[in-house]
């Protein structure tokens, strides 16, 4: 999947809701990022971030602009999106949940 058909996947769910804010007082149209290849972590149960396995994800959205704040990723090799925590301590952020839907995590950051 390229960065383009990742965006076009976001915009197809969203719709219209552009500026539907979430929770936080965001709204996708403010923290929408142009797709851009990251590293997350996926914990093995039980484990913390430091034993996870870490894939290559499409980072698509960020709560905040200095990176402190969740994010939402989307894998194309299992074709789901993930909310992210922010990386601690030199690690990659760790995905926290999973969707096929980008609008059901963005409404819950």
């Amino acid at each position: 999947m390229t960065a383009d058909e990742d965006h076009a996947l976001i915009v197809s769910q969203v719709g219209d809701a552009m500026d539907k804010s979430n929770l936080h007082g965001l709204t996708v149209r403010e923290s929408l990022l142009e797709p851009v290849r990251t590293k997350d972590v996926y914990p093995s149960p039980g484990a913390n971030a430091s034993t996870g396995e870490e894939v290559s994800v499409w980072l698509v959205l960020e709560e905040r602009k200095d990176g402190s704040g969740y994010k939402i990723v989307y894998d194309d090799g299992i074709d789901r999106f993930g909310l992210a925590t922010p990386g601690k301590d030199g690690h990659p952020p760790t995905v926290v949940s999973r969707s096929h839907s980008f609008f059901f995590l963005f409404e819950g950051m």
